[in-house]
Formats: C-alpha cells, sequence, structure tokens
C-alpha cells in the first residue's frame, strides 16, 4: 500500500493489459488553429516512441490522426549512430481547425522504448483555411459524374 496516501493511490506498473497502448502523452498548444497537413517531430534521445498523434476537435472531443508502434528498430539504429532523429508521420487531415495535439508515447520496457525519452519540438505546417476540393463535414452525399 501507500505508505503517504493509502491503499486507493497503489500503482501496480505491471497491469499492462489494463493501460492504454502508451504510458505517457504532452499536449502541443499551436498559437492559430490550422488544418494541420504535416507534422515533424525531433528527438536527440528515445526516438520511435510515439504510438498516436491526437487532434482536439472543437467539441473537445479527441480525434486520432495517427496510430502506429513504436519504432524499436529506428531507436536502436539513431541511438547507436549518435544520430538525431527528425520523424514526419503521414497523418489523417481533419476537416476542422487544430488548436491542440496530443502526442502519446510509450516509454514502457516491454512494448515501447526503454529510455530517456526526449521531445525536443514539435512542428506543426497547415493552412487558416480548408481547400476548396475538400469535402466538407456538412456534406450530406457525394456525386461523381
Amino acid at each position: 500500500t501507500s505508505v503517504a496516501f493509502g491503499a486507493q493511490f497503489l500503482i501496480d506498473h505491471r497491469q499492462r493489459d489494463f493501460y492504454p497502448p502508451f504510458t505517457e502523452y504532452i499536449d502541443v498548444a499551436i498559437a492559430r488553429p490550422v488544418y494541420v497537413v504535416r507534422l515533424e517531430i525531433g528527438s536527440p534521445r528515445g526516438m520511435g516512441q510515439v504510438v498516436k498523434i491526437l487532434a482536439q476537435s472543437p467539441d473537445g472531443s479527441w480525434v486520432e490522426v495517427y496510430s502506429g508502434k513504436p519504432q524499436r528498430e529506428a531507436a536502436t539504429k539513431y541511438t547507436s549512430m549518435r544520430t538525431y532523429h527528425l520523424w514526419a508521420p503521414s497523418i489523417c487531415r481533419t476537416h476542422f481547425p487544430i488548436s491542440v495535439l496530443r502526442i502519446a508515447v510509450d516509454t514502457s520496457a516491454e512494448t515501447g522504448i526503454d529510455d530517456w525519452n526526449y521531445i525536443d519540438y514539435v512542428e506543426v505546417f497547415g493552412s487558416e483555411a480548408l481547400q476548396p476540393a475538400a469535402i466538407r463535414t456538412t456534406a450530406r452525399a457525394v456525386v461523381y459524374r
């Protein structure tokens, strides 16, 4: 049991099936909301740790724009070469401008990148306007001719 706060605060990190497929996350605020077309993440150590990227929708819910497994081979390669890791995942584009991103990382020894996981920066590339050819959420049908 927790000596300071009691049994209700006991954490057993061996309950791997209970936790989501990431161990930590950071929220990234974007100064001006944009329709994101590309993300770049820079890491000097613990690279390959990102397993999910979520965008916060205008109603406050989270929308998944990227999901994948930890890149253990990349972590081993870049660590052994002592090389900085620049990563730009393919992401799903949203139909709403994004002002907050949640980047989830797996730092567990069992499934993720078991190292210090640094994220130096997250660079966001986007547009303040939606492409004219994009299907709007208010569309009820798409007709091809």
